[in-house]
């Protein structure tokens, strides 16, 4: 096993209203593209809209949870906003149109936003 350290490794850092998704949904959004123009109906423009919502309530809703947690504790907060991002994520399978699809992925944006305030709560008390 190497001690050596890796130099050329650059952590991504966002830039001023940027927020992240993970590249794995983009992976999974992209490869099924054209079955979800097909079946709702959507255009090139539209599916930029429920790309946005996500993105969009993910930046809106961090601060949210993150004033969720505190207030109801890290263990409540977290496992009840994991159950609404289980929800959402379900939810996905009733989507009848683009705008359905548009709310449902709101909602999972908002949901999954706890995941930042949580973990750094998390990571932050652990050590106390």
């Amino acid at each position: 096993m190497s001690s050596e350290f890796h130099t050329n490794f650059k952590p991504y850092v966002p830039k001023k209203g940027e927020a992240y998704m993970s590249p794995k949904q983009l992976e999974h959004f992209r490869k099924i593209l054209n079955q979800l123009k097909t079946e709702l109906s959507m255009t090139t423009a539209q599916y930029s809209y429920v790309v946005s919502a996500f993105l969009i309530s993910y930046a809106v809703m961090q601060p949210v949870c993150g004033y969720i947690i505190d207030r109801v504790g890290l263990k409540k907060g977290f496992a009840f906003l994991a159950a609404a991002w289980s929800a959402a994520n379900m939810l996905h399978a009733l989507a009848g149109s683009w705008t359905d699809l548009v709310l449902f992925r709101m909602l999972l944006g908002g949901a999954e936003a706890a995941l930042v305030p949580a973990g750094m709560k998390a990571i932050c008390s652990s050590g106390s």
